[in-house]
């Protein structure tokens, strides 16, 4: 069965990540920090799994992100970070990633996905932000969800786990809100 996982911000290549963030604990060197990103990573997606990475993949060159790609398992949708932007959509899909954005997505109605944190959320909106960018720093703001591989000490979390944590369960949380119910028209496929 086929699962969804979120990871962002494992700057394969970027040394100075090692040394800025609480990976200084685990590793030393660049080539020390890509095994054990690919080795967590892999031993949590399978081959048919889809990860949304959240940004901030690589400091590397076509031919480096191309082969760092396919020691990850999984299909890999990215959107785009703050040190992916200058190259183009189709740099990425050459480079083996099956989707790529530059932009915020939104998945299961609910869940915002984006590299940087919303900053507009609050509790009289029913969203969820799934995020990276901040590394170490997470927020109080319980409606965001920190992705960034110093949070998920490398492993990718299951859009599962993240889902559970919320008491989403379809259209009801809006009791039944004519505006918001399942079979209004604006929300039928």
């Amino acid at each position: 069965m086929q699962r969804f996982y979120h990871i962002s911000d494992t700057h394969f290549n970027h040394k100075n990540v090692i040394q800025f963030t609480s990976r200084k604990n685990q590793m030393k060197e660049v080539k020390e920090m890509e095994d054990i990103i690919v080795e967590r990573w892999n031993s949590v997606v399978k081959k048919d799994d889809v990860v949304y990475h959240h940004g901030d993949f690589a400091f590397a060159g076509f031919d480096e992100t191309k082969r760092l790609v396919k020691r990850l398992n999984g299909r890999i949708f990215l959107i785009l970070g703050n040190h992916d932007s200058k190259k183009s959509t189709q740099w990425y899909l050459d480079a083996g990633f099956h989707k790529v954005s530059y932009h915020t997505i939104i998945v299961d109605h609910f869940f915002i996905l984006s590299h940087i944190p919303i900053v507009f959320l609050n509790d009289s909106m029913p969203y969820v932000n799934i995020h990276g960018h901040t590394h170490d720093e997470c927020y109080k703001n319980p409606q965001r969800v920190n992705v960034s591989w110093e949070v998920l000490n490398g492993y990718p979390i299951s859009f599962d786990e993240i889902k559970a944590r919320f008491n989403f369960e379809g259209y009801d949380t809006f009791n039944n809100d004519e505006r918001h119910n399942s079979d209004s028209p604006q929300y039928q496929e």
